[in-house]
């Protein structure tokens, strides 16, 4: 009820944080005096109008709230306020004095009194229970009983016969209310309730250790009751003060292990608390070491970066060696990543390799990189999927996984602020594992290699190698990486052999995977790649704009930088493709603006990757609202080049809306620098069409048509845009269906075959509609309605106009 939230406690802050998702409020209220009056009725068994002034005064002092007024009626009978009368025989009432009795306006003031009258035993049970939590395991407490010294299960079975308790099942019992758990415990004074927790969660702690039994739900039972007795009930014993931080390492860990990262950082962060303040790191080094350096790491995966800071600067000011502090720094790494400061991150992820002994990666165009990438290429070709899958394993595994890591890391530093030099790290993570052996970061390092052999245009060894990585997650049971690895291979290696379709799929399986498994980083990525396919690949703008919209919301309330302005891009785009390049979401609650992301991706930004992406909304915004006057000065296809960017599907993509905008341009302007880029981007298309017929077939036949109709060749360029409508048709891309249809439409009007033209037209409607993009919708129907008028007759229908292209469907013509 309203009035048991208080502003700023956790049940009001859990709900201020949901506020952004649509939910349905129910309003629940006290009971009035008419219903407290049918309640005192029915308990009574006497008419509404004589209980009336009774359930007056009763709903006065209660203020109607359903425990009190329970509470209330049961101490007014057991006080003889409310008695049995035996002439006539009913219940009776002392109106006057229920209405001079001073009664606590606190419920719980009222339960504590009424307890305080049960007898001993009773009361040590209700107090026992307090301290365990609300609900709680009959099994739990038979522990207890035998330290007691009484038998908790019938004392347990008494209170619940007097109402305070309630049997849940056959396992386990609760208190009947919050309230009255709340009474038990605030019997207790409290230095007494702090011993308590301290003396029945060590008790507990040894039957789960000496039980030869792993039980984890009663593990972490015992440690929560030793912390809520917290470092002081220990004062004076230094070597159960070791223990308990010893358990606290033990039962984060485990927590660690289940993805709960926020239960993990209250353990280290109390296990840091029964440390001896001020000595610690001379007196209890290792524990205190392995303590800080895990609750660094949690605190990076809860992206606490002042939490990292703080905590970090202790190891480094502490540690007794540089290896010491290795660990430490790689979550310093990651916290600096998450923020996307990226130059700080690299900064210190260079000072790592200075400690671990490895050099500094070299860029692309170094001799000696190609020279020892094509060494390490040819040494896979001469492997056997079998031997790659069974290679031994490492004997040096604690610093292959941390170096692993830590190049898996500077890969994505790169891709942000220098892709040049992503080729080397990949090269390295190979070279360890082929040197070393094999280790749970193994599958990481050969999907990143399989991307640096794709950019190469080795398309053959770099599938099979990203096939590999998957397939050895599970020889060598790194699950835990699964999501990382699905992240790379879907997007940047199986688009290449793959259905384009078949890969947002598999980014939502490595999306689930890491909310599995806790990793936060590879699980948003999985989600940011799925959205991108879902919206290249054609699929409803409808269901990527609300999708864009809550992914965007997500990244801004768990704070995560990284992602945030591609997935506000997709909304924006998607947006404007449904209603208008000039629409502006009203609210409190917006995303950034087409404008606010366009400053982001200017020319003094240091997200390199982020001004692809948006140079391929630009140019795919150009073409379907023809609209040329925005597109960048440089070109997309040459940017990705020069800087030797790994390709990925909104990349392709935007190379292929690249060429079709040059193309327009160079047919009104004559300008040789856009039939140059267009005729690269038609070459770009020739070359992965070869590789991946069903992703490339019909954007390669669409810009082959776009150059031959500008080179005049129109009768070539109708079978060409015949041929892409039949491809992008078969193969799924209702998007480049209607793009196809369009253009051919256009060009049939212009050769003055209007029946043919109007046909086309109409179908590019039909598959604008099917993709959502209704802003287009409306610029083609206007352009139709400019050309023909309202009065055109349609002689033959728009089935009859496309037979020919689908009477072969399957059967696309190459030029």
């Amino acid at each position: 009820r309203d009035d048991d939230i208080h502003e700023g406690g956790a049940f009001a802050t859990w709900l201020l944080s949901i506020k952004m998702f649509p939910l349905d409020v129910m309003e629940l209220k006290n009971v009035g005096v008419e219903g407290v009056n049918e309640l005192v009725s029915e308990t009574l068994c006497l008419s509404p109008r004589i209980t009336r002034p009774l359930a007056s005064i009763v709903h006065q002092k209660t203020r109607g709230n359903p425990l009190f007024l329970r509470q209330l009626l049961d101490v007014l009978k057991h006080q003889g306020y409310i008695y049995l009368n035996l002439s006539p025989r009913r219940w009776a009432w002392d109106i006057d004095k229920i209405i001079s009795l001073e009664i606590s306006d606190n419920v719980v003031a009222l339960l504590i009194k009424e307890m305080q009258r049960l007898h001993a035993d009773l009361q040590l049970c209700l107090k026992v229970a307090s301290c365990m939590g609300f609900c709680v395991k009959y099994s739990t407490f038979d522990i207890l009983s035998q330290d007691l010294g009484v038998n908790l299960r019938e004392l347990l079975h008494q209170a619940a016969q007097k109402g305070y308790m309630v049997r849940v099942d056959e396992t386990k019992i609760r208190f009947a209310h919050d309230k009255i758990q709340q009474a038990a415990y605030e019997i207790l004074p409290s230095q007494q309730r702090l011993e308590n927790h301290m003396r029945f969660g060590l008790v507990l702690t040894s039957h789960v250790l000496n039980g030869g039994v792993e039980n984890d739900e009663l593990f972490f039972v015992a440690v929560h009751q030793i912390n809520r007795g917290g470092p002081g009930v220990l004062a004076s014993n230094s070597n159960q003060k070791d223990m308990v931080a010893a358990l606290n390492l033990r039962a984060g860990k485990r927590s660690m292990e289940l993805s709960d990262f926020s239960t993990a950082l209250s353990l280290f962060q109390h296990g840091i608390t029964f440390l001896e303040e001020g000595t610690c790191w001379t007196t209890q080094y290792a524990v205190s070491l392995e303590l800080f350096d895990a609750v660094v790491e949690t605190a990076c995966a809860l992206n606490d970066a002042v939490a990292v800071r703080r905590l970090s600067e202790q190891v480094l000011a502490n540690a007794k060696c540089n290896d010491d502090t290795l660990n430490c720094l790689y979550a310093v790494v990651k916290s600096l990543r998450l923020a996307f400061k990226l130059q700080d991150s690299k900064r210190v992820a260079f000072t790592m390799l200075e400690q671990l002994g490895e050099r500094i990666p070299r860029p692309v165009g170094d001799i000696t990189l190609a020279a020892n990438i094509q060494e390490v290429k040819l040494l896979l070709q001469n492997m056997s999927d079998e031997s790659i899958l069974t290679m031994k394993e490492t004997e040096t595994k604690k610093r292959d996984v941390l170096a692993l890591n830590l190049y898996h890391d500077l890969n994505f530093l790169f891709q942000f602020i220098d892709p040049k030099r992503i080729a080397d790290t990949s090269l390295r993570m190979v070279q360890i594992t082929l040197s070393n052996g094999s280790c749970c970061m193994s599958p990481l390092a050969y999907a990143q290699f399989a991307i640096v052999l794709i950019t190469m245009g080795d398309t053959g060894s770099g599938y099979r190698l990203g096939t590999l990585a998957l397939r050895l997650l599970d020889k060598i049971n790194a699950q835990r990486y699964t999501s990382a690895v699905i992240a790379l291979v879907g997007t940047l290696v199986s688009w290449v052999a793959e259905p384009l379709q078949s890969i947002a799929d598999s980014h939502l399986l490595g999306y689930k995977y890491g909310q599995r498994n806790g990793d936060v980083v590879s699980s948003s990525l999985n989600y940011q790649f799925y959205l991108q396919v879902l919206y290249f690949s054609g699929q409803s703008l409808s269901t990527v704009r609300i999708k864009t919209r809550e992914f965007g919301h997500e990244l801004l309330q768990r704070k995560q930088v990284f992602g945030y302005n591609g997935a506000c891009l997709l909304y924006q785009q998607s947006a404007a493709l449904i209603e208008g390049m000039d629409f502006v979401e009203e609210g409190e609650e917006n995303l950034p603006s087409w404008e606010n992301l366009k400053s982001r991706a200017g020319p003094n930004s240091a997200n390199r990757d982020f001004c692809l992406v948006f140079a391929c909304q630009q140019y795919t915004r150009a073409f379907l609202f023809q609209q040329y006057n925005q597109i960048p000065q440089e070109g997309l296809l040459d940017r990705i080049t020069a800087k030797s960017v790994p390709l990925r599907p909104i990349f392709y993509g935007g190379v292929f809306f690249e060429g079709l905008v040059s193309f327009r341009l160079a047919r009104q302007t004559d300008g040789e620098e856009n039939r140059r880029k267009g005729e690269a981007a038609l070459v770009f298309m020739r070359n992965w069409a070869k590789c991946n017929k069903w992703n490339f077939e019909n954007k390669y036949l669409l810009l082959e048509a776009e150059m031959m109709n500008f080179s005049g060749y129109h009768d070539q360029a109708c079978q060409l845009y015949e041929d892409a409508i039949r491809s992008s048709n078969e193969h799924k891309f209702v998007h480049e269906e209607a793009m196809g249809s369009e253009l051919a439409a256009s060009l049939f009007f212009e050769m003055g075959r209007h029946q043919k033209s109007y046909s086309f037209y109409l179908h590019s409607v039909d598959c604008y509609k099917k993709w959502g993009a209704l802003a287009i919708v409306k610029r083609v129907e206007n352009d139709i309605l400019y050309k023909f008028g309202s009065g055109f007759v349609q002689v033959e229908s728009i089935d009859d106009s496309l037979a020919s292209i689908f009477a072969q469907k399957g059967s696309s013509k190459r030029r």
